[in-house]
């Protein structure tokens, strides 16, 4: 097993809160920066530019944007619980993160990437069409087409278990 090089034990359930808590921040700081982003310069500072290509034309409904506001959070929790664990499994020795690029070949750094991109490309595809099925789609996926608008903030609300099987 490799030597710790993280000064913290995030085994500990303070410091595993903290970092739940800073993965949270740093995940909902990403959200409101990007989706704030788009919805600024299309339905803001561009709105008549944008309408032509507008997918939907009806009013959403006054709460959607509370709604995906919210679910959005708890979606940013999920993630960070989960970001967490990883953390954890990589720190009590049961995953490896290659802290040093010397210690395999160079080129296995950009292979590793697409590797990696492809069987998670591969493994959500799945999960998403499996998510689609009648008795599965209520309780993982439902809330996620529940948008009445296509709007930027509306990527990020997903249900419950879907969050534990992307990572």
């Amino acid at each position: 097993m490799e030597k710790n090089v993280l000064p913290f034990d995030f085994t500990d359930p303070f410091t595993f809160l903290a970092l739940t808590a800073l993965i949270f921040g740093i995940v909902m700081i990403r959200y409101v920066i990007l989706a704030g982003l788009f919805h600024v310069i299309f339905y803001y500072w561009f709105p008549e530019k944008w309408q032509v290509r507008k997918l939907n034309k009806k009013d959403y409904p006054p709460d959607q944007f509370r709604k995906e506001v919210c679910w959005s959070a708890l979606t940013g929790l999920i993630f960070s619980i989960v970001g967490s664990f990883a953390v954890i499994i990589w720190q009590t020795g049961y995953s490896r993160i290659y802290l040093k690029i010397n210690d395999y070949p160079i080129l296995w750094f950009p292979l590793s990437i697409l590797f990696s991109m492809l069987i998670h490309e591969t493994y959500y595809y799945w999960v998403h069409r499996w998510m689609h099925l009648p008795k599965v789609f209520k309780w993982v996926h439902k809330v996620h087409h529940d948008s009445k608008s296509l709007r930027s903030g509306r990527h990020f609300p997903f249900i419950r278990l879907r969050e534990f099987w992307k990572r």
